[in-house]
């Protein structure tokens, strides 16, 4: 009996000792059965230049559509009205984005209050500033103001012109910077009084001034009739700093220049 007792010991202590090591295995595998979790990816930035490139360009989106001529952060289709933006807010650059008409409404361009106004061409220039249908008056007046025009092409280019390409008088002080280009006008002078007789720039009155910097040039403009030179100067003040003219014509024996008045600096052949 004694056996007996011992060995039914032995096979309860050894089912104890099975049934806890089956526990231990059992609380592995649930532990090892836990999913694991994934690493978080990082979301790569897109680089500054991509975001630069999205960006909008105003200008271009100014030409694409139709607006060729800039003042400040405004856009304009033709000269005329930038200038007279400009000359409302008492000056500041005009600046060209391409080829542009002068006016649309037939009226010049006028510069006449006490201003400080520069007209030049943007990047990809000099554009041209050509006239529209018709349009047989000035394609610039100043009568005031302190005004520079460079890096532009004025074609006076038209049928039945009567004005010369820019008119200057009263109290402007103009400067004729480098690079513009004065060109293509056949002007009768019949648009105005014998004393504004010019093909290509009429200057009048004792307190106008202009400079004709080195790299303006003044070609290719004809003159007939009242139109008795390039420049025809009426008492005002010229002083030539190296500006070119060629292949001006007219029915006189000065077809680059003619007039009264003061004027100062290289001979004008």
């Amino acid at each position: 009996m004694a056996t007996i007792a011992k060995k039914a010991g032995l096979i309860l202590v050894a089912s104890v000792l099975a049934l806890a090591c089956f526990g231990c295995s059992s609380g592995g595998e649930e532990k090892s059965a836990e999913p694991a979790v994934e690493p978080k990816t990082e979301v790569e930035q897109e680089p500054e230049k991509e975001e630069a490139a999205e960006k909008a360009d105003p200008d271009a989106e100014a030409l694409a559509a139709g607006k060729t001529v800039k003042y400040i952060d405004q856009y304009y289709t033709n000269l005329k009205d930038a200038v007279d933006k400009a000359n409302q807010n008492g000056g500041g650059t005009v600046v060209l984005l391409a080829d542009t008409v002068d006016t649309e409404n037939g009226e010049s361009p006028t510069i006449g209050f006490r201003t400080s106004i520069t007209i030049k061409s943007g990047d990809g220039g000099p554009f041209k500033v050509y006239r529209a249908d018709g349009q047989a008056n000035e394609m610039l007046r100043i009568t005031d103001g302190t005004i520079t025009v460079k890096d532009v092409v004025f074609d006076g280019s038209g049928e039945g012109v009567t004005s010369p390409i820019v008119m200057i008088s009263d109290l402007a002080r103009v400067t004729f910077g480098s690079g513009l280009v004065l060109t293509g006008n056949a002007s009768d002078g019949s648009g105005y009084a014998e004393n504004f007789g010019a093909s290509a720039v009429s200057i009048s009155g004792p307190d106008a001034y202009v400079t004709i910097e080195s790299g303006c040039m003044i070609s290719d403009c004809t003159g007939s009739g009242l139109a008795k030179a390039a420049l025809y100067n009426d008492g005002a003040n010229v002083a030539n700093s190296g500006g070119s003219f060629s292949g001006n014509t007219s029915e006189t024996d000065t077809p680059n220049y003619a007039g009264t008045g003061t004027y100062e600096g290289d001979p004008i052949a």
